[in-house]
């Protein structure tokens, strides 16, 4: 697109010990024309946000994950040739992914049932901003969930947040999608992860290789719609 980029570190900022604040006014005054940052925290991309001049892209915190369901959402209409009324099942943890997802789901129309283990569900507010856009389920059985489904989607199931044990691998275990649980679907139903994806963990290697997981396509899909929010943003 010809443009340029520079990767600045927490490091390079010292943004362990300077405070957000100071860091925006100054970038704000070099020749930066927009930012995008990848951190923990969504209250950091927030506050950065808020005194820098120029546009700030969240690229993915522990909350939220846009730029991921932005690519998401489109490789859907590239498949389906439209999102309102389509039913999506998200199967597994309520994270960063899950949030979004819920999110973006609702505002373009479709119908989304959000299926996680119980105390593993998407954020709670984001649940309650999600009812001001549209009508969603909330369930825990994933059979119910895929029912005449035309997206299944899922992600990994452990995280910083949510570190591997025994006991939440067999939480999770019933919420594997295999062959199953996807046949429980339309037939014409697609398979979609963010990746990375632990194969044969929250979906078996069948269903990951079949003509109907999109996944490759979805990675692609980054390239596209993120040129697609820079133009948008950076003018």
């Amino acid at each position: 697109m010809g443009g340029g980029s520079v990767y600045l570190s927490a490091s390079d900022l010292e943004l362990g010990h300077e405070n957000l604040i100071d860091t925006a006014n100054i970038l704000k005054s070099y020749e930066i024309d927009g930012s995008i940052i990848f951190t923990h925290n969504q209250s950091d991309i927030e506050a950065f946000s808020k005194y820098s001049a120029i546009p700030t892209i969240c690229g993915m915190s522990d909350f939220s994950n846009p730029c991921q369901v932005l690519s998401d959402l489109f490789t859907i209409w590239e498949h389906k040739e439209r999102l309102n009324n389509l039913k999506i099942a998200y199967i597994g943890l309520g994270n960063n992914v899950a949030n979004s997802l819920l999110i973006g789901a609702v505002k373009c129309g479709a119908d989304i049932n959000m299926c996680c283990p119980e105390g593993y569900e998407a954020d709670s507010s984001v649940i309650e901003k999600a009812s001001q856009y549209g009508d969603f389920k909330i369930v825990t059985n994933p059979e119910e969930a895929v029912k005449n489904a035309d997206v299944i989607y899922t992600d990994i199931w452990f995280s910083k947040k949510y570190p591997y044990s025994e006991e939440r691998y067999e939480l999770f275990k019933p919420y594997q999608i295999n062959e199953k649980i996807f046949n429980k679907a339309k037939s014409d139903a697609i398979f979609m992860h963010p990746l990375p994806v632990k194969r044969d963990e929250e979906v078996t290697i069948d269903v990951l290789n079949s003509d109907r997981s999109v996944i490759y396509q979805q990675a692609e899909n980054k390239l596209h719609t993120q040129k697609a929010i820079l133009s948008l943003l950076i003018k």
